[in-house]
């Protein structure tokens, strides 16, 4: 018995203990055996982990997720802690590189990151980001912004408002046009070539060119209160715009309000959020069915709540819920993908594999 325990004992200080760095020599991956895609959809579910999947699959008597050919899991310390938070998660997700609790997009010396849109753009890929918060929050931001902190949010604000990513759908008024120097870059943004709109139902499915939805000033609202459709109008919208490109593409696409939910200890209100985000998922299979070249995954970026199944009826479709606490955990969180590449999200493996996963699936040397 002993023997195991230190047995486990190693491997946790080895998993906490790994270089920060970016691996630059590392083993190649093998060629998949389903292909290389052309563009990527990549859903986050912020704050989801496998209880939350499991609870959501009861409730809803079934998901597209869970659905998907591969399934993987994933760790998710941070640099400096074992239990993470979403600026540090999606920067070891976007730069395959380990950094502080809360930095956004640099190293635990505050040394800037490239991230993977940064090595998209540079290829001519088309890009684009979808939240149920604010663009400036720390998940969408790991996507284009560098700051010591996440919530840098006016900085970060300048920083979107001059990247080159095609689509941003999401809220954050506040940030862009009501800001301490005056700026509005709602207007920098426009005069950039982004066509505007205050509601996703707005925006025209047959127009083409860079698109800017901003619909709250903060975050939007959520499911329970009649946030409604907006996720799948939002990927419909974004898949529009990219296609008419005709350059290969990558989209993330995240359901912030699991989390924030979670954080809350409302079960019932979390895993509609799961539900909402799993149908967006369907939506893109769809999609996916009739476009072959396109690879979706669906992951955690960490667990929040410490969230189990301590009861219910699996038959009955109920489920009885238990919170540990209101804050994260270091629980691994589940991967899920299907496409060409998905066999790549097999296994265990840490979060900060995805940047490599990703960059090898789509030819790009960043190592």
């Amino acid at each position: 018995m002993k023997h195991h325990q230190y047995l486990y004992i190693l491997l946790g200080f080895i998993l906490f203990s790994c270089n920060p760095g970016r691996n630059n020599n590392p083993e190649p991956f093998p060629e998949p055996e389903d292909g290389y895609p052309e563009n990527i959809i990549f859903f986050i579910g912020d704050g989801m982990g496998p209880a939350h999947v499991t609870a959501a699959e009861t409730v809803n008597n079934g998901l597209n997720i869970t659905s998907l050919s591969t399934t993987g899991l994933m760790t998710t310390h941070a640099a400096d802690r074992s239990v993470t938070e979403s600026a540090a998660s999606a920067t070891a997700m976007t730069t395959g590189v380990k950094t502080n609790y809360k930095m956004l997009g640099v190293n635990p010396d505050g040394e800037i990151l490239k991230n993977i849109f940064e090595y998209l753009h540079e290829r001519g890929y088309a890009t684009g980001l979808i939240t149920t918060t604010f663009l400036q929050g720390a998940t969408p931001a790991a996507f284009y912004a560098h700051a010591e902190l996440r919530d840098m949010y006016e900085d970060i604000s300048v920083q979107m408002a001059h990247s080159e990513v095609d689509v941003l759908i999401g809220g954050g008024s506040f940030w862009l046009n009501e800001r301490e120097d005056g700026l509005n870059l709602i207007d920098t943004m426009t005069s950039r070539g982004y066509s505007y709109y205050e509601h996703i139902n707005d925006v025209p499915l047959d127009e083409s060119g860079k698109l800017l939805v901003v619909q709250a000033q903060y975050r939007l609202p959520g499911i329970e209160d009649d946030r409604g459709d907006y996720l799948q109008q939002a990927l419909s919208r974004a898949l529009s715009r990219l296609d008419k490109t005709r350059q290969p593409w990558f989209l993330m696409v995240e359901n912030e309000h699991i989390d924030l939910r979670g954080h809350d200890n409302l079960q019932d209100e979390m895993l509609a959020e799961v539900v909402d985000l799993d149908l967006t998922v369907g939506n893109a299979l769809s999609y996916a069915a009739t476009n072959q070249k396109t690879l979706i995954v669906v992951a955690g970026d960490h667990e929040t709540g410490g969230f189990s199944i301590t009861g219910g009826n699996v038959f009955e479709g109920t489920v009885e819920g238990d919170f540990q606490g209101d804050n994260h955990t270091a629980v691994m969180v589940p991967v899920y993908a299907d496409g060409p590449g998905a066999s790549y999200f097999s296994g265990v493996y840490d979060n900060t594999d995805m940047f490599r996963k990703f960059t090898d699936l789509l030819k790009i040397n960043a190592h």
